[in-house]
């Protein structure tokens, strides 16, 4: 075996190797992902049943997230975080979609009322 293929035989073990295992502790992604619960909890997704369901999701990923830390599976930790965000992103997302629709249909009530004062 020549040794140029050897060398690469070796340094594509060693790639695999660390890239399968990532052992940072994913404190961004954590912060990002408990800053998207607190915004789709402020927009109100608790009073809007779509957005209610995709905000108890990502609080459930959020407690593996923790599981996963305490064991130190910060990949784990890290995939159950990203699909947190995601899904609190959604819960915001669908709040602002039901803030603006209860708007539309107050707005609709005030055109309703003018239009019944003028003669």
């Amino acid at each position: 075996m020549r040794a140029s293929t050897l060398i690469g035989m070796i340094a594509s073990a060693v790639l695999s190797t660390a890239c399968a295992t990532t052992s940072q502790f994913p404190d961004r992604q954590l912060a990002e992902s408990r800053a998207s619960v607190r915004v789709a909890e402020a927009l109100g997704a608790t009073a809007d049943p779509h957005a209610a369901t995709y905000l108890e999701i990502a609080r459930g990923q959020m407690k593996d997230a923790d599981r996963a830390i305490a064991l130190r599976d910060y990949w784990l930790a890290e995939r159950s975080l990203r699909s947190a965000q995601a899904n609190a992103e959604l819960a915001a997302a669908l709040a602002r979609e039901a803030n603006a629709r209860a708007e539309a249909v107050d707005m609709q009530r005030q055109v309703q009322a003018l239009r019944a004062r003028v003669p």
